[in-house]
């Protein structure tokens, strides 16, 4: 995208796969891109990234969603949580925190708090150890990595 940025699709509702039937999953991931679509400037937006809410999917789902690259995670910062101190959540991310991890932020009222303390210096602190930030490729960029 312009700014660098990468939009994916995480369900329209933040459906647990594990709990929600297969049509009605698939119908509800397109009913995101939907939203997508009609809330980009281009209304052109067709994302190839996924991201299960609560990182369950089944199987099944997975096979229904052959045009996306399904990413998962491997930090948690728990952002969300009111009764985690914006301190505790900063540490125990950075604590986390590997060469290649994709780390899940949330970008939610109840993350705010958390969010707005740990995100900035998350990223001064791992910046100061000459780490990069990327955004995971979608195999679409002739350049990119699949």
């Amino acid at each position: 995208m312009e700014h660098g940025h990468a939009i994916g699709n995480h369900t329209h509702n933040h459906l647990n796969g594990w709990k929600t039937n297969f049509n009605q999953y698939l119908e509800n991931v397109a009913l995101c891109d939907t939203e997508l679509k009609n809330h980009t400037p281009d209304n052109r937006i067709n994302p190839s990234l996924f991201r299960p809410p609560y990182g369950r999917i089944t199987r099944k789902q997975i096979a229904g969603l052959p045009r996306f690259k399904i990413i998962m995670w491997d930090v948690l910062t728990i952002d969300y949580n009111m009764h985690l101190s914006k301190e505790n959540c900063l540490m125990n991310s950075i604590r986390a925190t590997r060469d290649g991890s994709i780390i899940v932020f949330h970008d939610s009222l109840k993350a705010a708090k958390n969010l707005t303390y740990a995100l900035p210096r998350f990223i001064e602190h791992f910046s100061a150890q000459d780490y990069e930030f990327t955004i995971i490729p979608d195999g679409k960029d002739p350049g990119s990595a699949t």
